[in-house]
């Protein structure tokens, strides 16, 4: 297990601990540090390729969510890269 002092940097959050690990990458439970400081899962993906897969399908998924077709639909709240590995927050 991380501590926090161990665990990677991401402008905009607090990243408290790993959440689960998979293929394509990490999620934390993150905090944001400005705004509503909003508790996320945070995902930090392993490739810029599963990244770009992943943006794709969630600009698809929020397009569904935007016209109602399906309340379960968790939302992503930001997105971006830093040190070379590209984020989801949900």
């Amino acid at each position: 297990m991380q501590t926090v002092s161990e665990l990677p940097s991401v402008p905009g959050f607090t990243l408290e601990r790993v959440l689960g690990a998979g293929a394509y990458g990490r999620v934390y439970l993150a905090r944001e540090t400005t705004g509503l400081r909003r508790l996320v899962a945070l995902k930090r993906f392993s490739s810029a390729e599963a990244f770009t897969r992943e943006q794709a399908m969630q600009t698809r998924i929020e397009e569904l969510r935007r016209q109602g077709r399906h309340a379960g639909i968790v939302p992503a709240f930001a997105s971006g890269e830093h040190d070379g590995q590209g984020w989801i927050a949900f």
